[in-house]
């Protein structure tokens, strides 16, 4: 049976041209990588993002051009998704540079792999203990960081990292990882980079151990450009996520969700379809400042 698939996946591409090939190869594999995430249930959240989430994610950050980076990588799905926006959007390969961070060993050979039948070039690093604790790319920074951190790890070693140079809005919870992703990828973000990362939904409104007042200091200091409340049962790892959308504080978003005069805007429950919900990227993308029943609300700093 096993020589039986090896021929079937092999004869996927005959005959066709390369770029054509690469794609029809690639897709396969992203198929076989769903289904094995959805065998694995809770664990397969761990290395697979549904294609719709991170399509909808890269559809509102545009990376045109510059560099992508992903501090928890798993099968490099964020990555495969940026070049087919650039490409659909009139650019060359060459045109973003990734880079990306694993801690699980054969997470890490799934997202060689992932991109290696595409022919996408990158730089993705492993080591055992994961960007938190040995940050293989300490001195870069990027334009684009695309994410989706393991939610609520309590056992993040966060007791060893109390006064890192990195929780500039204060130290996260040692019981919990959530604000550590989020400053981290701060910190990776160049002048005018923007960042999109998935969260619980619980770390949207948590105040254990000082989550609010991180959380508080980000709104305070204008990083935080949008929150996009997920439906229900989209990912393996948990019923509800969270969407944040971070740009850098010295950027002048495209628009805010906080600011001294101004009111900000929460985006809730968006329509997430296969093909990446392309009314709500829309929205999102050109920054319309409205209230629209069952999509988006406009809410003062205060209730943020």
């Amino acid at each position: 049976m096993l020589g039986e698939l090896i021929d079937l996946v092999s004869g996927i591409a005959t005959g066709e041209p390369g770029d054509k090939a690469k794609d029809l190869l690639g897709r396969v594999y992203e198929y076989f990588l769903g289904g094995f995430a959805g065998s694995e249930g809770k664990r397969g959240g761990e290395f697979y993002t549904p294609r719709s989430i991170v399509r909808l994610m890269v559809e509102m950050l545009e990376p045109y051009k510059g560099s992508v980076y992903d501090p928890c990588c798993g099968s490099g799905g964020m990555f495969v998704q940026s070049e087919k926006f650039m490409e659909s959007h009139g650019g060359r390969i060459g045109d973003i540079a990734i880079y990306g961070q694993e801690s699980n060993n054969t997470t890490w050979k799934l997202c060689k792999m992932n991109l290696a039948v595409r022919g996408i070039d990158a730089d993705i690093r492993w080591n055992n203990e994961g960007s938190f604790h040995k940050d293989e790319l300490k001195d870069l920074r990027f334009d684009y960081i695309l994410a989706n951190p393991p939610f609520n790890i309590s056992d993040w070693g966060g007791d060893r990292l109390r006064e890192d140079s990195r929780w500039i809005y204060g130290a996260p919870p040692v019981g919990n990882a959530n604000y550590g992703w989020l400053q981290h990828i701060l910190w990776h973000l160049a002048p005018n980079g923007t960042a999109g990362v998935v969260l619980a939904n619980g770390s949207m409104s948590s105040t254990q151990s000082g989550e609010d007042v991180i959380r508080k200091g980000m709104i305070e200091a204008d990083v935080v450009d949008c929150m996009v409340a997920l439906p229900g049962q989209l990912f393996y790892s948990t019923q509800n996520t969270g969407l944040p959308l971070v740009p850098r504080p010295q950027q002048e978003p495209r628009w805010q969700a906080a600011g001294p005069t101004r009111r900000g805007a929460v985006h809730r429950r968006p329509q997430v379809r296969d093909d990446g919900g392309p009314y709500t990227e829309r929205i999102l993308r050109q920054g319309h400042r409205e209230d629209r029943e069952h999509l988006s609300r406009m809410a003062r700093r205060q209730r943020l």
